[in-house]
């Protein structure tokens, strides 16, 4: 069973993280995808949290239905009956927090993308102690002064800093942050770059590589984890 302070403390080998779960294959953010994510043997599922008009929290990527529904409204602005009624493919609709938690928590790791700062978060926070996660889940966090609001406000919640992600010098700039995880984009990831990183107390789960030679390539330069959209092609290539 994947803990994160095995993964921060580099006792795991690379690891598979199933990007809004098995979603090459399956409609992303589902129940489906996440079952068919565990039972190929991804080590790690990651997925979004955001809020509906009526309060419930849902594990849906985009702030607005037009990819995935072809609707023009904002998530927060639809309840979550609403939403209910839409079909993602494969009979699949959108789940919401507490249900991807009863499926997965505590058969794989999450890796929680939190869509917005503030309250949200804390609810995350109370239902990940709820289930019973706080060991094998990390939250992914995007703006700094909520990564520091959190690791004051919650020392055993484990951060994944998203901050400045996409920039070469993004180690040192979540020095100062005391995260342990980060997740860059692949674009600015070399073998210094994550030299570096493990050279501060770091480890970086990269974005991402669905591709057997794109996963070999990553996995040659020392990262620690890869998203992935493909987990049975990330482990036939490296299990």
């Amino acid at each position: 069973m994947f803990r994160v302070r095995d993964y921060a403390e580099r006792k795991l080998p690379i690891q598979c993280v199933a990007h809004r779960g098995f979603s090459g294959r399956f409609p992303e953010n589902t129940l489906l995808a996440f079952r068919k994510a565990v039972e190929v043997g991804a080590d790690l599922v990651e997925f979004d949290v955001r809020p509906t008009k009526d309060g419930a929290l849902v594990v849906f990527h985009d702030e607005d239905l037009r990819r995935m529904a072809g609707r023009s409204e904002r998530v927060e602005e639809v309840e979550l009956s609403e939403l209910r009624k839409l079909d993602l493919g494969m009979g699949q609709t959108v789940p919401t927090f507490e249900e991807v938690l009863e499926v997965v928590g505590g058969r794989v790791g999450m890796n929680i993308h939190v869509q917005r700062p503030g309250e949200l978060v804390d609810r995350v926070v109370d239902m990940c102690r709820e289930a019973g996660v706080v060991d094998s889940a990390f939250l992914a966090i995007a703006w700094e002064d909520e990564i520091r609001r959190v690791r004051s406000l919650y020392p055993d919640i484990w951060v994944c800093s998203l901050y400045r992600q996409g920039e070469p010098g993004l180690v040192d700039a979540n020095i100062p942050l005391e995260v342990r995880l980060l997740q860059p984009g692949r674009g600015v990831v070399n073998r210094e770059l994550v030299e570096r990183a493990h050279g501060a107390g770091m480890v970086m789960g990269v974005f991402y590589g669905n591709t057997y030679s794109d996963i070999m390539w990553l996995s040659r330069l020392g990262v620690d984890g890869i998203l992935t959209d493909f987990p049975d092609v990330f482990l036939e290539a490296l299990r």
